[in-house]
């Protein structure tokens, strides 16, 4: 699939939006559902933990800047609740620096990307987050018996 066609997107494709800004992140949702997706919001980092244990993500695209935890620790936090899930994490910030970049990346994030968000490059990342379902859908889970 090219880079900026996301027609394929299948609609169970979960994305979670953490920004604690409102206007932000709704608008992504709106965005990422009018493409199919099934999306999950939080204006925090404490709430994006708590939502992505119970939605599971296959994509979480978290602000850099929050309060309280910020964008790093929030990433900690999720992959820490749920160490055997797969997903493509995302920071989307409105920061542009150097450091940041390699903070984040150094951090665990697959991508670093400055707002506002370039179509070509939401379309990779939904992919890359449709082709880790895929896999996991394919995988027998270890404490199951192989048939």
């Amino acid at each position: 699939m090219p880079p900026s066609d996301i027609s394929g997107l299948p609609d169970d494709l979960r994305v979670l939006v953490a920004d604690d800004n409102v206007d932000a992140a709704t608008s992504l949702c709106f965005l990422l559902q009018m493409l199919g997706c099934r999306t999950a919001v939080a204006y925090d980092g404490e709430t994006a933990v708590r939502v992505s244990a119970l939605f599971r993500p296959n994509v979480s695209f978290i602000d850099l800047d929050m309060p309280a935890l910020d964008g790093c620790a929030t990433l900690a936090c999720i992959r820490a609740a749920l160490p055997e899930h797969r997903q493509v994490f995302v920071c989307l910030t409105g920061r542009s620096e150097t450091s940041d970049r390699a903070r984040c990346l150094e951090a665990g994030f697959h991508a670093f990307v400055s707002k506002p968000i370039e179509p070509e490059a939401l379309a990779a990342l939904l992919a890359t987050g449709r082709e880790f379902a895929a896999q996991a859908a394919q995988r027998t889970p270890v404490d199951e018996p192989a048939p």
